[in-house]
């Protein structure tokens, strides 16, 4: 079976499985620079930096590769003597890859309106680490990060999203065991084509209703 970086799964044919493991491979002599979409959340007793989305810089003028984190470990933060404020984040990738995130305060681009902050920052990662990119996007003006993403529905919803020229929300909360009423959600992927029931549960679409 051959290893989807992009896709967090092995392949083989129309047969695909996805990976339940979160980390393990930890190649970092390879350092890349990028930029990291945080938010600070706070908790009782405790404050996190939380990797939102990370992005790989690219040679052609405001495109660019970017990376979704799994899962992350506790941020180290050192302060210097000059008040500057030195963060590194441990962040699991896809294919069980597990790289390093480092910026600092003096790297600071820009806040957003969802309360997140874009920083620039060195991603200490394997080689070929673009190989491991959830997908494309592009910065418009003043650093706002477009990706590209896909909503996969019917050939009858499909018509009536084109005709209307936008999409409807679901009123079905993130577990699915709720109607909501004040808020709605779109449903997007990066996975560009879905083919068999281990793609559907990874959208959660399928009929068993869980992610294995």
């Amino acid at each position: 079976m051959n290893r989807n970086k992009m896709f967090n799964r092995y392949a083989k044919g129309s047969s695909h499985v996805y990976f339940s493991e979160l980390g393990g491979r930890n190649e970092r002599s390879n350092i890349v620079k990028g930029y990291v979409k945080c938010k600070l959340i706070h908790t009782v007793g405790e404050s996190l930096i939380v990797p939102d989305l990370i992005f790989l810089e690219e040679d052609e003028e405001s495109c660019f590769k970017w990376i979704q984190p799994l899962s992350f470990f506790g941020c180290r933060l050192i302060i210097t003597e000059n008040d500057y404020i030195h963060c590194s984040i441990v962040v699991d990738i896809s294919s069980t890859q597990t790289i390093e995130l480092r910026f600092s305060n003096n790297d600071y681009v820009r806040g957003y309106d969802d309360y997140s902050e874009l920083y620039k920052c060195e991603i200490h990662g394997p080689k070929m680490l673009s190989e491991h990119a959830t997908g494309t996007g592009y910065f418009k003006e003043n650093f706002e990060p477009y990706i590209r993403l896909y909503h996969h529905t019917t050939a009858n919803a499909k018509e009536s999203i084109m005709k209307s020229g936008h999409f409807y929300d679901s009123r079905g909360n993130f577990a699915g065991t709720k109607e909501l009423t004040s808020i709605g959600y779109l449903y997007l992927t990066c996975l560009d084509k879905i083919i068999n029931e281990a793609d559907l549960q990874q959208v959660a679409m399928s009929s068993q209703k869980y992610i294995f």
